[in-house]
C-alpha cells in the first residue's frame, strides 16, 4: 500500500527543501514551528519515535527536534497554513492532515492528530501486556481456541497437544501469535519461538486435551510450572475445564532477547 506523503515523484526533503537551483528555500520559522507543535500536539518525543515512519527527511527531523527553522518541500506551506493561522484543529477531527511526510500513516493512526483511534504510545513507554490483558485479547483467544480445536480432543487415539507463542510489536503494541509444531499425546516443545521482526515474546500457551474424566490433570503440570518459571512470561493451558493461567504476570522488559527474556 502506498503511504500518504510518499507518492512516486514526491520530493525527499533534501537541501533547499526541493526548491529550484539558486532559489531561496521556503523555511518554516521557529515561531511557526512552535505554533504548529502547540496547535497539533506533536511533541519532540513523538517525533523521535515516529518521525521516520512518517517519512520526515533527516534534515527536517533534525530541525524540528532542535526547534530550528525547517526547510519545506514544495506544496507543504500551503497545507500547513490552515493549521498555522486558521481555527485550532480538533484532535479528534479526521479532516486535518499534514502534507509530504508530516501526515499520519495507518500503522500509527492518530499519532500526529486526526483520528478517532487512540494513538499508540512511543516504544519507550510501552509495557508488555499482563496475563489478564492477554486473555481478554481477541487475537490470543482465537489462537488458543484454534489450538484446542486442532487437538482432536474427541479422538482417544489421535488427541495431542497444540500450542504456540504470543508476540507484541515493540513500536505499535500490536499482538500477534505463532503456532508451534504439533505436540505429542501429553507433551509439546515450546522452547524455540520463531523470530518475528520488531516483536518480542510476551506469552505462550498449550493444550491439555486428555480428559479430566479419565483422571488427567487439566491445569499446568509440575514440568509446565518449572519451565514457565524459566521463561518469565505468562503461560496458559487450555483444558476441558477452561483456561489456566500460570507463570509471570507479564514480561518485565521489552528489551533484551526477543524470545523468552
Amino acid at each position: 500500500m502506498e503511504r500518504e506523503g510518499m507518492r512516486s515523484g514526491a520530493p525527499s526533503g533534501g537541501a533547499a527543501g526541493g526548491a529550484a537551483p539558486g532559489a531561496a528555500p521556503d523555511m518554516l520559522s521557529t515561531a511557526e514551528l512552535a505554533r504548529l507543535k502547540q496547535r497539533v500536539g506533536v511533541s519532540d518525543d513523538m517525533i523521535q519515535a515516529l518521525g521516520g515512519a512518517q517519512g520526515l527527511s533527516p534534515q527536517q527531523l533534525a530541525a524540528i527536534r532542535a526547534n530550528q527553522a525547517v526547510p519545506l518541500q514544495p506544496g507543504q506551506r500551503a497545507q500547513l497554513e490552515p493549521m498555522l493561522h486558521g481555527p485550532a484543529p480538533n484532535p479528534r477531527d479526521g479532516q486535518f492532515a499534514l502534507a509530504h511526510g508530516l501526515d499520519r500513516h495507518e500503522v500509527v493512526d492518530g499519532a500526529w492528530f486526526g483520528s478517532d483511534a487512540p494513538a499508540p504510545a512511543p516504544a519507550s513507554t510501552l509495557q508488555a501486556p499482563t496475563a489478564s490483558e492477554l486473555t481478554a485479547n481477541g487475537v490470543v483467544t482465537a489462537a488458543i481456541d484454534a489450538s484446542w480445536s486442532d487437538s482432536q480432543v474427541a479422538d482417544a487415539t489421535n488427541r495431542h497437544e497444540e500450542g504456540g507463542w504470543i508476540y507484541m510489536d515493540t513500536t505499535t503494541g500490536a499482538i500477534t501469535t505463532r503456532r508451534a509444531a504439533r505436540g505429542g499425546g501429553a507433551s509439546i516443545n515450546l522452547w524455540s519461538p520463531p523470530a518475528v521482526a520488531g516483536s518480542v515474546v510476551v506469552g505462550n500457551w498449550h493444550t491439555h486435551p486428555n480428559p479430566t474424566s479419565e483422571g488427567w490433570e487439566p491445569g499446568p503440570s509440575g514440568a509446565d510450572l518449572t519451565n514457565q518459571g524459566r521463561r518469565n512470561v505468562p503461560g496458559f493451558v487450555k483444558a476441558d475445564d477452561g483456561l489456566h493461567t500460570f507463570g509471570a504476570n507479564r514480561r518485565a522488559s521489552l528489551t533484551g532477547n526477543a524470545g523468552f527474556p
